[in-house]
């Protein structure tokens, strides 16, 4: 078994998003190419009162489950109850943030909101709406160029957390992430720098749902919010996967066979040191057996792999989809 090590950057092609990480990059999940897509399934739920599930018809993900909130409801108090996973932002700017919900109460208004933070010394987390800005209450606001933008304190929340709220139609999946009752905004966060943030989802009404979380900083989704994909019953949108008009073929990168029957080979590579990590299609890092086989190739064992869709990333160049029969 051979020891392998990290590069420090890469490029995409074919690309997974959202996968949650390990070892050095010390963050959860990371955004790549303006994306963040998380299986809500994925989230850490230890000492938390969310639970998994996959009772319900129509989830997204390999697993096609979700999470529910099974704690006592908190309406003023968004530190209960709480999950917490760091995002990796490589692209700085402004994201729309949705995500795939469903309201499992009986009435209009039952089982349908969340609370929402994300903190960091360089973003900014804010709801809008055409020409309206507001800031959830107690929100400490980020600096600018060392400029500190001081919120307005007149959206809907506490502590700095969003009230995020479905509504209207029970039991029916639906894209939405909207904040202040009776004048919905849209949810944005602006990364100023790149770096590791947090993300707070917290329980405000017991039996909420949420199946998938997005990050899009898209112009067509941040300056067209209604009309963007978060609002489509279509959830296998341009959100799960991004294309790179990168090809690994171009850089001499040759992954074979594919489909993989026992093995695959990793063939051209000019830095056999270069970490390489083999990543189901839920985002999770496996265990792998690699051999090298000679000074530009190495070769993964995949006998013990169910049959599916895997990906192989390598440090520096990228990443790769292939198929296990």
């Amino acid at each position: 078994m051979m020891k392998i090590t990290m590069l420090p950057k890469f490029i995409i092609a074919t690309v997974f998003l959202c996968m949650p990480l390990t070892g050095q990059a010390q963050a959860d999940y990371e955004e790549i190419g303006g994306k963040v897509v998380i299986e809500a399934e994925s989230l850490d739920l230890t000492g938390s009162s969310w639970v998994k599930e996959s009772s319900i018809a129509g989830a997204t993900g390999d697993e096609k489950a979700y999470i529910r909130y099974a704690g006592a409801s908190f309406n003023t108090n968004p530190d209960k109850g709480k999950i917490e996973a760091t995002i990796k932002i490589n692209t700085t700017g402004k994201y729309l943030f949705k995500w795939r919900t469903l309201q499992g109460g009986s009435g209009h208004d039952d089982a349908n909101d969340s609370w929402l933070k994300f903190s960091g010394e360089n973003v900014d987390f804010y709801a809008e709406k055409e020409d309206s800005k507001a800031y959830p209450k107690g929100y400490e606001g980020k600096k600018i160029n060392e400029t500190a933008i001081i919120p307005n304190d007149k959206g809907p929340g506490e502590k700095g957390a969003f009230k995020i709220w479905s509504c209207c139609q029970t039991n029916v999946w639906l894209w939405w992430a909207k904040t202040w009752d009776k004048n919905s905004h849209f949810i944005f966060v602006e990364f100023d720098k790149p770096g590791i943030y947090t993300m707070e989802i917290s329980g405000r009404s017991i039996g909420n749902i949420i199946d998938r979380i997005t990050l899009s900083n898209d112009p067509k989704d941040v300056n067209e919010p209604t009309s963007s994909s978060g609002d489509s019953e279509t959830p296998e949108n341009d959100f799960r996967l991004a294309v790179s008009t990168f090809d690994l073929s171009k850089s001499g990168i040759a992954i074979y066979p594919n489909p993989a029957q026992g093995f695959l080979n990793i063939k051209g590579l000019k830095n056999t040191t270069a970490k390489i990590d083999l990543i189901d299609a839920l985002g999770r890092v496996l265990p792998a057996d690699m051999q090298q086989q000679n000074t530009n190739t190495i070769r993964i064992n995949t006998t013990t792999l169910a049959p599916g869709l895997y990906f192989v990333r390598i440090g520096q160049l990228g990443q790769s989809a292939f198929v296990v029969k």
